[in-house]
Protein backbone atom coordinates (compact mmCIF):
# COMPACT_ATOMS: atom_id res chain seq x y z
CA UNK A 1 0.00 0.00 0.00
CA UNK A 2 2.46 2.89 -1.19
CA UNK A 3 -0.18 5.74 0.11
CA UNK A 4 0.21 3.77 3.51
CA UNK A 5 3.85 3.26 4.14
CA UNK A 6 5.06 6.50 1.91
CA UNK A 7 3.14 8.76 4.74
CA UNK A 8 4.19 6.36 7.32
CA UNK A 9 0.72 5.80 8.69
CA UNK A 10 0.57 3.52 11.45
CA UNK A 11 -1.01 -0.12 10.72
CA UNK A 12 -3.64 -1.35 12.90
CA UNK A 13 -1.11 -4.06 14.68
CA UNK A 14 1.33 -1.15 15.04
CA UNK A 15 2.65 -1.18 18.55
CA UNK A 16 4.85 2.01 17.62
CA UNK A 17 5.10 4.59 15.08
CA UNK A 18 7.40 4.73 11.91
CA UNK A 19 7.29 0.44 13.43
CA UNK A 20 5.04 -0.67 10.22
CA UNK A 21 5.56 -4.73 10.25
CA UNK A 22 6.50 -5.91 6.73
CA UNK A 23 2.58 -7.34 5.95
CA UNK A 24 0.96 -4.47 7.66
CA UNK A 25 -1.51 -3.08 4.95
CA UNK A 26 -4.56 -1.06 7.35
CA UNK A 27 -4.89 0.65 9.41
CA UNK A 28 -9.07 0.31 10.52
CA UNK A 29 -10.75 -2.51 10.76
CA UNK A 30 -14.86 -1.97 10.76
CA UNK A 31 -17.46 -4.02 11.99
CA UNK A 32 -21.15 -3.83 9.90
CA UNK A 33 -23.88 -6.33 11.48
CA UNK A 34 -27.59 -6.27 12.02
CA UNK A 35 -29.29 -6.60 8.82
CA UNK A 36 -26.24 -3.97 7.12
CA UNK A 37 -27.25 -2.65 3.55
CA UNK A 38 -26.04 -0.36 1.56
CA UNK A 39 -26.26 1.44 -1.65
CA UNK A 40 -23.90 0.50 -4.92
CA UNK A 41 -20.67 2.35 -4.36
CA UNK A 42 -16.91 3.13 -4.82
CA UNK A 43 -14.89 3.28 -1.40
CA UNK A 44 -12.95 5.97 -1.29
CA UNK A 45 -9.82 4.43 -0.17
CA UNK A 46 -6.05 5.28 0.30
CA UNK A 47 -5.54 1.41 -0.20
CA UNK A 48 -5.37 -0.33 -3.40
CA UNK A 49 -6.94 -3.26 -2.00
CA UNK A 50 -9.97 -4.01 1.13
CA UNK A 51 -10.38 -7.31 2.04
CA UNK A 52 -13.57 -8.44 4.01
CA UNK A 53 -14.30 -11.08 6.34
CA UNK A 54 -18.51 -11.96 6.55
CA UNK A 55 -19.81 -14.59 8.64
CA UNK A 56 -23.63 -15.82 10.07
CA UNK A 57 -23.93 -15.03 13.52
CA UNK A 58 -26.39 -15.89 16.81
CA UNK A 59 -28.20 -12.35 17.58
CA UNK A 60 -28.06 -13.29 21.13
CA UNK A 61 -24.64 -14.30 21.70
CA UNK A 62 -22.02 -13.35 18.65
CA UNK A 63 -21.73 -17.15 18.13
CA UNK A 64 -20.04 -18.28 14.68
CA UNK A 65 -23.03 -20.79 12.90
CA UNK A 66 -20.60 -23.63 11.75
CA UNK A 67 -23.08 -26.14 11.81
CA UNK A 68 -24.39 -27.45 8.70
CA UNK A 69 -27.48 -28.51 9.74
CA UNK A 70 -28.52 -25.23 11.18
CA UNK A 71 -31.02 -22.53 9.11
CA UNK A 72 -28.61 -19.85 7.10
CA UNK A 73 -29.58 -16.65 6.75
CA UNK A 74 -30.84 -15.64 3.48
CA UNK A 75 -30.45 -12.55 1.17
CA UNK A 76 -27.81 -9.79 2.28
CA UNK A 77 -25.35 -10.62 -1.05
CA UNK A 78 -22.34 -8.64 -1.64
CA UNK A 79 -22.24 -7.81 -5.31
CA UNK A 80 -20.24 -6.08 -7.72
CA UNK A 81 -22.80 -5.19 -10.73
CA UNK A 82 -20.07 -3.94 -12.55
CA UNK A 83 -18.18 -7.47 -13.31
CA UNK A 84 -22.17 -8.83 -12.73
CA UNK A 85 -20.82 -11.00 -9.91
CA UNK A 86 -22.72 -11.67 -7.00
CA UNK A 87 -21.71 -13.71 -3.46
CA UNK A 88 -24.47 -15.45 -1.94
CA UNK A 89 -23.26 -16.09 1.72
CA UNK A 90 -26.44 -18.10 2.39
CA UNK A 91 -24.40 -21.18 0.40
CA UNK A 92 -21.56 -20.40 2.73
CA UNK A 93 -21.18 -22.22 6.02
CA UNK A 94 -18.60 -20.57 7.95
CA UNK A 95 -16.51 -17.51 7.60
CA UNK A 96 -16.09 -15.74 3.55
CA UNK A 97 -12.94 -13.71 2.71
CA UNK A 98 -13.75 -11.36 -0.39
CA UNK A 99 -10.61 -9.23 -1.43
CA UNK A 100 -10.93 -6.37 -4.02
CA UNK A 101 -9.61 -3.27 -5.36
CA UNK A 102 -10.73 -0.60 -3.41
CA UNK A 103 -10.80 2.49 -5.37
CA UNK A 104 -12.47 0.42 -8.73
CA UNK A 105 -14.66 -2.18 -7.63
CA UNK A 106 -18.31 -0.57 -7.44
CA UNK A 107 -20.04 -3.22 -5.13
CA UNK A 108 -22.98 -2.92 -2.59
CA UNK A 109 -24.85 -5.38 -0.45
CA UNK A 110 -28.44 -6.36 0.14
CA UNK A 111 -30.38 -6.51 2.90
CA UNK A 112 -30.22 -10.07 4.58
CA UNK A 113 -33.72 -11.92 5.82
CA UNK A 114 -32.70 -12.96 9.54
CA UNK A 115 -34.52 -14.92 12.31
CA UNK A 116 -31.89 -15.79 14.99
CA UNK A 117 -28.87 -15.05 13.28
CA UNK A 118 -27.12 -12.49 11.51
CA UNK A 119 -24.58 -11.51 9.29
CA UNK A 120 -21.60 -9.99 10.59
CA UNK A 121 -19.33 -8.24 8.21
CA UNK A 122 -15.59 -6.81 8.96
CA UNK A 123 -13.06 -5.33 6.54
CA UNK A 124 -9.47 -3.65 6.55
CA UNK A 125 -8.86 -0.39 4.61
CA UNK A 126 -7.29 2.59 4.54
CA UNK A 127 -10.28 5.39 4.38
CA UNK A 128 -8.82 8.73 2.41
CA UNK A 129 -10.01 10.60 5.78
CA UNK A 130 -7.15 9.52 7.55
CA UNK A 131 -4.44 9.11 5.43
CA UNK A 132 -4.71 13.04 4.88
CA UNK A 133 -5.58 13.43 8.38
CA UNK A 134 -2.12 11.56 9.36
CA UNK A 135 -0.14 13.36 6.77
CA UNK A 136 -1.11 16.90 8.03
CA UNK A 137 -0.15 15.79 11.24
CA UNK A 138 2.72 15.08 10.19
CA UNK A 139 3.20 18.51 8.57
CA UNK A 140 2.52 20.38 11.83
CA UNK A 141 -1.25 20.91 11.50
CA UNK A 142 -2.70 19.91 14.61
CA UNK A 143 -5.89 20.02 16.27
CA UNK A 144 -5.32 23.07 17.75
CA UNK A 145 -5.14 24.69 14.18
CA UNK A 146 -8.52 23.14 13.04
CA UNK A 147 -11.94 24.85 12.71
CA UNK A 148 -15.09 24.23 13.72
CA UNK A 149 -16.51 20.97 12.35
CA UNK A 150 -19.36 19.26 12.94
CA UNK A 151 -20.63 21.92 15.14
CA UNK A 152 -17.37 20.96 17.61
CA UNK A 153 -14.22 22.86 18.24
CA UNK A 154 -10.75 21.24 18.53
CA UNK A 155 -9.48 23.91 20.74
Amino acid sequence: MEDFNEKGLPAFSATLMNNNPPEAFSSALTFTTSEFENTPHIDNDSSYLAAGWWMQVNKKTGEVNMDDNKEVVSGGEFYFPQENVKIDFSKINGICQIIWMANKCIFDQTIPDTKTDTRLGMSCQVAKKLSTAFEKYRHGIHPSHFKVRDGKSFS
